[in-house]
């Protein structure tokens, strides 16, 4: 069996979408495609990704004070951090207005809608990174709600979902020693 590789993406504010090209079409070119896809997948199908028992599908002992739906809210872009008491379907709609503009990072709510415009399952995967003493147990309980096999809403989660895995996404971005989760790479197994 080969050993997974990963494949380098330009961090030009459409890596996630340069990813999706090349799990796709194996190149960067269709990215503006995937991009579009995308954000049409994310709006027709909204309440898929507001449903946390959908959303927490792969996710092992995740004990959180809220839903994965609501943790991948308050970890997106889209969050407003004054104003902590926000509705997740606002902060959601947010979030896919923001992808549409051209560099604004993806959020796992994007990872989730490629999966589906594939209708194939994928790993996210999410690195462990040191982290300061205070900031430890928040990236342990991101990385258990990143780090996860995504399955499309179309394969029902069970044990043969990992017969039919193809790749990964990484999140990556280090910035001083800390993950800044804001650039993407392929890798393929």
């Amino acid at each position: 069996m080969a050993l997974p590789f990963a494949i380098k993406a330009s961090p030009n504010g459409s890596c996630f979408a340069h990813v999706a090209s090349r799990l796709t079409f194996g190149h960067k070119f269709n990215h503006v495609e995937m991009h579009c896809r995308i954000v049409v997948e994310g709006v027709l199908n909204r309440e898929k990704y507001l449903d946390p028992v959908y959303m927490a599908q792969g996710i092992w002992n995740f004990h959180y004070k809220s839903t994965v739906c609501e943790l991948y809210a308050t970890l997106s872009g889209a969050y407003d951090l004054t104003n902590s008491k926000e509705d997740t379907r606002l902060i959601y709609n947010r979030d896919i207005f923001n992808f549409c503009l051209k560099g604004v990072e993806a959020s796992q709510f994007q990872f989730c809608q490629l999966v589906n415009v594939l209708n194939i399952p994928l790993m996210s995967i999410y690195p462990i990174m040191p982290a300061h003493k205070q900031l430890r147990e928040g990236h342990l309980q991101q990385r258990k709600a990143y780090n996860q096999v995504i399955a499309p809403y179309s394969i029902p989660w069970g044990d043969h979902l990992a017969d039919h895995i193809a790749g990964g996404i990484m999140w990556t971005m280090a910035i001083h020693g800390l993950l800044t989760p804001n650039h993407f790479i392929t890798v393929v197994l």
